[in-house]
């Protein structure tokens, strides 16, 4: 809500204007308060951040503004269904990896029902965490840099594009960029015979981590 309508991350403002009224119904919850989920910054009260990296809500802030034109359910539905997406397009990258390494659509169609209709994932796909689109991400550019079809320049930044997020997310996600980087220029330079064209993948990755 503050991205969007203050264009900053400093939350102080939003909560003392309970801003979260956006999203829940003031006429059924009256008195209801939202508990701060932020830290104070070094210049004091007036300036309070999320304890949680933007990456999520820069993520979910198209659909949050599409949101804002309704009240209600619908609101709550257009949220719901856009966290869903990530979930179900995680679902069609893992149901694409195991076809590629086993050359079975049943198979694949067999793991990619167990990993929609089971846990964590069922529960997961409707809520504001960040792991199912890390996840998505991940299987992809796995995928990708694995795969024998040949690669044009733009899988190779966009690939390093979606790793550059990962930090954006969650530092602990770190143990996931580093080890999947170096088995993504693996990839590239053994069965891809990528060479220099490695550096397309490096771009966004090593412009990420300077920003950050």
């Amino acid at each position: 809500h503050s991205l969007l309508k203050d264009k900053d991350i400093n939350v102080a403002n939003n909560y003392k204007q309970q801003d979260y009224f956006a999203f829940y119904e003031k006429e059924k919850n009256p008195r209801f308060r939202l508990g701060m989920y932020a830290r104070a910054g070094k210049k004091g009260r007036d300036y309070i951040y999320p304890v949680n990296l933007p990456g999520i809500s820069v993520l979910v802030l198209p659909c949050y503004w599409l949101s804002q034109f309704f009240k209600g359910s619908l609101l709550t539905f257009i949220l719901k269904a856009s966290l869903s997406l990530w979930a179900s397009l995680l679902g069609v990258q893992i149901f694409l990896l195991v076809r590629d390494i086993w050359k079975r659509e049943g198979t694949a169609l067999l793991v990619w029902f167990l990993y929609s209709f089971s846990v964590p994932v069922l529960f997961y796909a409707t809520h504001l965490y960040s792991e199912i689109p890390i996840a998505l991400f991940s299987v992809y550019v796995f995928r990708k840099v694995r795969s024998e079809q040949s690669l044009k320049p733009f899988h190779y930044f966009f690939c390093g594009f979606l790793l550059a997020l990962f930090c954006w997310f969650g530092l602990k996600y770190n143990l996931l960029f580093g080890p999947l980087l170096c088995v993504a220029v693996y990839f590239l330079l053994t069965t891809h015979k990528a060479r220099l064209k490695v550096i397309y993948l490096l771009v966004f990755p090593v412009l990420s981590l300077t920003l950050f």
